[in-house]
């Protein structure tokens, strides 16, 4: 699909009752996501491969039912509600190969139960054992390597890991601890 210019979502009949919307462009930046009209029952918004350096613009006001935003492949330093004052009431989030570094973020989205943030450069995940909805969290990728911050996550029922440098004996002694989470390590196909 090539790039169109996003005021054109002005035009199509009954926009305000979309309840998905994806938008793949290299050629989408910040600015002509701002364009966006308010989308009241958006669900889901795919904004992938594109080049956003944020999410501000997509607002609780503007979108009230924005669940979840899969920004993968962009340019997503961090969602720090210094400058995004009204997020969308987000339980999926995927931020896979994003410019992510830290979660402290993940303090202001309680409501959260599905997070990815595989191939970023996080270390450190302690932040989301204060996630108390969080159900389902992908690592692969990461430069993560304990998962002991997890321990007593009670809703958190499945963790990937792919590719993290984990020991094997300390993946046995987190599901002692905590036997009802899945842990899920794929091997390399080649």
């Amino acid at each position: 699909m090539d790039y169109f210019p996003l005021k054109l979502i002005y035009e199509i009949q009954n926009r305000e009752n979309l309840s998905f919307l994806e938008l793949h462009s290299p050629k989408f930046k910040n600015s002509d996501l701002e364009e966006l009209p308010p989308m009241p029952e958006l669900e889901i918004l795919s904004i992938s491969r594109s080049n956003l350096t944020y999410l501000k613009h997509f607002t609780k006001t503007k979108y009230p039912n924005l669940t979840t935003i899969y920004a993968n492949h962009t340019f997503i330093s961090s969602l720090d509600l210094e400058d995004w004052k009204d997020p969308p009431p987000l339980d999926k989030l995927f931020l896979n190969d994003t410019k992510i570094t830290d979660l402290a973020w993940t303090q202001n989205f309680s409501k959260i139960r599905r997070l990815s943030i595989e191939d970023n450069k996080i270390t450190d995940i302690s932040m989301l054992a204060l996630q108390k909805n969080l159900v389902e969290l992908w690592l692969g990728g990461t430069q993560v390597n304990s998962i002991e911050p997890l321990l007593g996550t009670n809703s958190l029922n499945y963790i990937g890991i792919d590719g993290l440098n984990i020991p094997e004996q300390a993946i046995k002694n987190f599901q002692k601890s905590m036997p009802y989470v899945k842990i899920v390590r794929r091997s390399p196909i080649f």
